[in-house]
């Protein structure tokens, strides 16, 4: 039998055990939590869906598809107009051109803004005969050429006084847009780059690999411009990838069907991509995106509580650290870049549809009950 100092110490090393298993499975979990933060996030998600505390959004109706304009905050405007004129990046126009115009519109100036094909919802807050879409195509514009204060999107840092990204997201947000499951958008593009051909983009295997790691968390929406598609650069050759039938078979949706099925439902064979481009990424608080301008697109659509992944393995992005330091002020999202696909693929997985640290914590009992338990040092 033990005698009752055997049992006092054994109580002692019992106390310390049970201490030691509580610092390391909370730390654990943390852990586990921080390294698969969007899919935890999915599931708060689902379960506040499914609990009826989903926040109310602003139900699809057709003012968005007219366009019409906004109450004015403005009693009255300037009689001279502010007339604007940019045809460069897409990516520059969402990081210039579009916060500045914002920022004029909000100080009451009479405003004319000229830019290029589909962007009048880009602009939703001014009247439409405000905005002129010219048949010029994008170009590369220097610099020093731009029409806004802001000159480089490449700044790390700048005067923001006269910077004021409008809240897209709240005004796109729709009910119409929803699904079983909480809305994931991946953006990829696969075409020439300072002409040495693609480099920033996910790969088949890339996609795959994210999507079966991610399909049972979310319903996901997957967009690439092509050849011919309504919406192809006008500045870079577009090389194939071959991708999308492989991720239609794993369940993923893609955003020129939903244009499509779309322009069907309201008759409108004119129907702008951009506007149902904005209807869905509004919806979606997850995103994953490469360098360029989707990935601007969806800083600035992800909001407040949304996350986004950038995949960047070369650009001006890397040197000035844009992405990580300025890109979350675009709606308030968190943004996080990856320069390599294993860093991409690391921040959701292995473990993030597997298993949690329970057995971790199953086997830190076992030894440790083995260890107070076991007979140590007796002698016949």
């Amino acid at each position: 039998s033990y005698s009752f100092c055997t049992l006092l110490n054994m109580t002692k090393k019992c106390v310390v055990i049970v201490i030691l298993v509580t610092v390391v499975s909370m730390g654990m979990l943390h852990s586990y939590k921080t390294k698969n933060k969007t899919v935890w996030a999915a599931r708060s998600e689902r379960k506040s869906a499914k609990d009826g505390g989903r926040p109310v959004v602003r139900g699809w109706e057709g003012r968005f598809y007219t366009h019409e304009a906004k109450i004015d905050p403005c009693k009255t405007r300037a009689h001279n107009e502010t007339h604007l004129s940019f045809h460069g990046e897409f990516g520059q126009e969402l990081i210039q051109v579009l916060p500045y115009v914002h920022h004029l519109y909000l100080n009451c100036h009479n405003l004319k803004i000229t830019t290029s094909r589909d962007t009048t919802p880009l602009y939703y807050f001014l009247p439409s005969e405000s905005i002129h879409e010219s048949g010029i195509k994008r170009q590369s514009v220097p610099e020093d050429n731009s029409c806004c204060p802001l000159k480089s999107p490449h700044n790390r840092y700048f005067n923001r006084s006269e910077w004021s990204p409008p809240p897209l997201k709240d005004f796109y947000s729709n009910s119409y847009f929803q699904y079983d499951l909480p809305l994931l958008v991946i953006t990829n593009k696969h075409q020439n780059e300072w002409g040495r051909g693609p480099i920033n983009y996910l790969d088949t295997a890339v996609l795959v690999n994210l999507v079966k790691m991610l399909k049972d968390h979310f319903h996901i929406v997957y967009y690439r411009q092509e050849r011919g598609d309504e919406m192809e650069p006008d500045m870079s050759f577009i090389f194939p990838l071959g991708e999308k039938a492989q991720l239609r078979g794993l369940g993923v949706t893609m955003l020129e069907d939903v244009h499509r099925d779309m322009k069907k439902k309201l008759n409108d064979s004119r129907l702008s991509f951009n506007l149902v481009q904005f209807w869905v990424f509004s919806n979606a608080r997850h995103f994953i995106a490469v360098q360029g301008g989707n990935s601007v697109l969806a800083a600035l659509l992800a909001g407040p509580t949304g996350t986004v992944h950038v995949l960047i393995k070369a650009g001006r992005e890397l040197a000035n650290h844009t992405i990580t330091t300025w890109y979350g002020n675009l709606s308030g999202a968190r943004v996080h870049a990856h320069l390599t696909d294993d860093s991409l693929l690391s921040a959701f997985g292995p473990r993030v549809a597997t298993r949690g640290p329970g057995l971790y914590i199953i086997l830190f009992f076992l030894f440790s009950a083995a260890y107070i338990f076991y007979p140590r040092g007796q002698t016949s």
